[in-house]
């Protein structure tokens, strides 16, 4: 890359995201301008931080919190090896199995109570709002008691 310093709206543009987010990742310590304009009006970026602007947004797509990126980031500044990063990929990998496994269990619920739907209370009120309030939203209704993974 050119050692061509970026406005906040070039650094932007070049990581696809909005001025506001530049902003927002300057405030949580992510990024952090190299030095402002002669007039000190503008903020100014090596183009380096176009590349760790895209880190970031890879980061976050892969399900890592602002603060788990700042922790790779730290890692990578102080050349650590990779036990740390690995624990940390290790820690998204749980969060995600559970994340499956609660919409799984939400996808079940579901599936339930949209069979349930077909069997209307003659007196045309809803029997799955009335279960809503009335049980725990944890429970799946009693006829979609087959196994979790099992699609119909």
């Amino acid at each position: 890359m050119t050692d061509r310093l970026l406005t906040i709206g070039q650094l932007a543009k070049a990581g696809s995201v909005h001025v506001s987010t530049v902003r927002y990742y300057e405030r949580r310590g992510l990024l952090a301008p190299d030095t402002r304009s002669s007039g000190g009006n503008y903020r100014l970026f090596r183009p380096e931080a176009a590349e760790r602007l895209r880190f970031i947004r890879a980061a976050q797509l892969a399900g890592f919190t602002l603060n788990d990126i700042a922790t790779l980031l730290q890692i990578e500044e102080n050349d650590a090896d990779c036990t740390a990063v690995r624990l940390l990929i290790e820690a998204r990998l749980a969060r995600v199995h559970e994340q499956i496994e609660h919409f799984e269990r939400a996808r079940v619920m579901l599936d339930g109570w949209l069979r349930a739907c077909g069997r209307a209370e003659p007196t045309g009120g809803c029997v799955l709002l009335r279960d809503l309030h009335d049980d725990s939203p944890t429970r799946a209704p009693p006829e979609s008691s087959r196994k979790i993974g099992n699609r119909p």
